[in-house]
């Protein structure tokens, strides 16, 4: 009897290992497979990257208004001609360029193998104007172009009451009367206030009596807040009104008040 036990702990242990070897064996392979797959793959980018087929050799930058290639793109982009073009990050590329030309709001880089590097950009907008020494041209985001007037542009609602120190060309300005007035720009846009009637000019120096102008120049003085329902609220009277003859209407009060001219 303990010969026959012995007997079936052996057979059960060699089954045992068997079974072993036949999941280990195949992972080994999968593994040793996977290694050499990597060096290969490793030593042939290197010979790419090494080789002339992929140097970098044209460099094209382009939007709605402007095109650029040869060496006035490498030098917009900030790149080197005959680098490697495997080696170029596009996202790194992408900031770089952004940060060199901050009157840029976006710009897309994508690779043309085997040689070329292409760009697209998207050029800030003036969306306003603010009036101070000179008149500065601003986008949506509150960021001052790097072009100013010594005349307003007329196409260009006019913003007053940001204080210099806020307005500088080539940066984001930190100015509240600034993010205020746009905001008020743009909901005027939204509402359609803005095709209908216009906005001449918005007056933010002080942000507890905002008011703005249409191209009639009627003064619509909104206060301090609920822009949006006093918006609606005059618009709903403008049709039934001479504009002609009126200097402003007043929204800060339970009572629109009318001041004729």
């Amino acid at each position: 009897m303990p010969r026959t036990k012995n007997k079936r702990f052996s057979l059960a242990e060699e089954t045992k290992r068997k079974s072993i070897f036949k999941f280990i064996i195949p992972l080994l392979i999968f593994f040793l497979i996977l290694a050499l797959s990597f060096f290969a793959a490793k030593a042939l980018i290197s010979g790419c990257g090494s080789s002339s087929v992929f140097k970098l050799r044209q460099c094209y930058v382009e939007n709605d208004t402007f095109s650029l290639n040869g060496q006035q793109a490498f030098d917009y982009c900030q790149l080197s001609p005959g680098g490697n073009l495997l080696e170029v990050d596009l996202e790194t590329l992408r900031d770089a360029i952004l940060h060199a030309h901050p009157q840029l709001k976006e710009a897309t880089v994508a690779k043309d193998y085997p040689d070329t590097i292409r760009v697209s950009v998207e050029e800030r907008k003036a969306f306003a104007q603010i009036e101070a020494k000179k008149f500065f041209l601003v986008d949506k985001e509150g960021f001052i172009l790097e072009k100013s007037f010594e005349k307003p542009q007329l196409q260009l609602p006019l913003i007053i009451g940001v204080k210099s120190r806020h307005i500088k060309e080539g940066v984001f300005s930190r100015s509240p009367a600034l993010k205020k007035a746009i905001g008020i720009i743009k909901l005027l846009e939204f509402m359609n206030f803005k095709d209908k009637y216009g906005v001449k000019k918005i007056d933010v120096a002080n942000l507890n009596n905002i008011s703005f102008y249409t191209k009639e120049d009627v003064e619509i003085k909104l206060g301090k807040d609920d822009f949006r329902e006093k918006i609606k609220k005059v618009e709903s009277r403008l049709p039934n009104l001479d504009l002609r003859q009126i200097r402003y209407i007043d929204l800060r009060f339970k009572d629109l008040i009318v001041g004729p001219k």
